[in-house]
């Protein structure tokens, strides 16, 4: 396992993952970065509408993917198909 962690912007706000999460396959990391930005828009509805991505870095500090809330709805498991609420 390694960790990674899941930073997320829209260009022009930062939220920073100060602990990361210990994953060992890209579907975990996948799943964990659609779980981190269900919470952001969770804690701010406007952000579905502000193109919000999540970045995935790893433990040398070196991004690993760059996501999008059109991607991570594609990856969505049908448990949390409801996590990532469609763009109105």
């Amino acid at each position: 396992m390694r960790t990674f962690y899941f930073h997320c912007t829209d260009g022009e706000r930062l939220i920073l993952d100060r602990h990361g999460a210990r994953l060992s396959t890209n579907a975990e990391i996948r799943a964990h970065a659609a779980d981190t930005l269900a919470d952001v828009i969770e804690s701010n509805p406007a952000a579905l509408a502000s193109g919000w991505l999540v970045c995935v870095f790893n433990e040398a500090g070196r991004q690993v993917d760059v996501l999008t809330l059109d991607d991570l709805r594609q990856d969505a498991h049908p448990d949390r198909a409801g996590a990532l609420p469609k763009a109105a």
